[in-house]
């Protein structure tokens, strides 16, 4: 009936959410009673509404089911901050407007996080227990990670400007941590998930900078991962998907040098700095140090690393 939405708002969102996880097409008459009501939603609170989106983000092929709720008006409800984005041009680098680009990074990040042994041969196993740590109830990595690949160029509106023809966005990521903040904020984020949402936007170039470089230094490994702690294995998979979500004709040629860099990031990072090679062990190992985290045995990736020697002596 016509008053379903009025007697519960969070019943928008929770059409998007039930299509999603069966599979179910919602009917015409459905959405178009949706568009007509989403202003409801934010009579919900929040936390229902943070809830609901992130078993959204959950579902397979999530940015099919961000675009949905952009379509019946619900995304910009949620996320006010959205609304200029498809007038936002991006320059000659990119061939999507903003909110294209973001819909296409959550693709692509999707599509590495279901397929680690393609991209990330040597620390498939690390990876997977990596994302799927869970950072307060029903938020994990492998989630929130989509919603910061939705949300990591937020910056870029109130940046652009112009340097003769060519399109800026100096300090876009910085403006697009404060952005993001207000919206874990307002999405009543614990502390764990916003410090990764803010972590991960502030620092998400850094590592396409890095990759213009020539050479690497290992003071410059050292340096990312001493700034992001663990969030760094977050942001090295960001800044591949969004280098996949450049261009409508990215082939695997074009990104192989930006992959080639990540992947020696991972290394650095799973095998000189916490001393983790691959194998049958690893699922293990990582188990035990979590909890030990968990339990406040351990505090600093130093200890940790003290601890996986002890378990696993050269």
């Amino acid at each position: 009936s016509s008053g379903v939405f009025d007697d519960d708002s969070l019943r928008l969102l929770r059409a998007v959410r039930i299509s999603a996880v069966t599979n179910f097409t919602i009917e015409d008459k459905t959405e178009r009673l949706i568009r007509q009501k989403k202003g409801l939603l934010v009579d919900s609170s929040w936390e229902r509404i943070r809830d609901e989106l992130f078993l959204i983000l959950d579902a397979p092929h999530a940015f099919r089911h961000i675009e949905k709720l952009d379509s019946l008006g619900l995304l910009n409800t949620i996320l006010p901050e959205i609304n200029s984005w498809k007038d936002t041009d991006q320059g000659e680098y990119h061939d999507y407007n903003l909110f294209d680009h973001a819909v296409k990074t959550i693709e692509f990040t999707e599509a590495i996080l279901s397929n680690f042994s393609e991209y990330f041969p040597d620390h498939t196993s690390v990876l997977k227990i990596h994302f799927d740590e869970e950072l307060e109830r029903n938020i994990y990595r492998n989630n929130l990670i989509k919603l910061i690949a939705f949300l990591h160029d937020s910056g870029k509106v109130g940046t652009k400007s112009y340097d003769g023809e060519k399109v800026r966005f100096l300090g876009h990521d910085r403006v697009g941590e404060e952005i993001n903040k207000t919206i874990a904020k307002r999405l009543k984020l614990g502390h764990k998930a916003r410090r990764v949402i803010a972590n991960v936007t502030k620092n998400h170039m850094r590592v396409l900078n890095l990759s213009k470089s020539t050479k690497i230094s290992q003071r410059a490994k050292s340096r990312f991962f001493r700034d992001m702690g663990k969030d760094g294995i977050d942001c090295l998979l960001l800044s591949l998907a969004d280098g996949l979500a450049t261009r409508t004709d990215t082939d695997a040629g074009q990104t192989a040098p930006l992959l080639a860099i990540i992947q020696d990031f991972l290394r650095y990072y799973f095998e000189e700095l916490m001393g983790i090679l691959e194998g049958k062990e690893v699922g293990r190992m990582l188990s035990i140090t979590r909890e030990a985290e968990i339990e406040g045995l351990i505090s600093t990736k130093e200890e940790a690393k003290d601890l996986l020697k002890s378990l696993n002596p050269l």
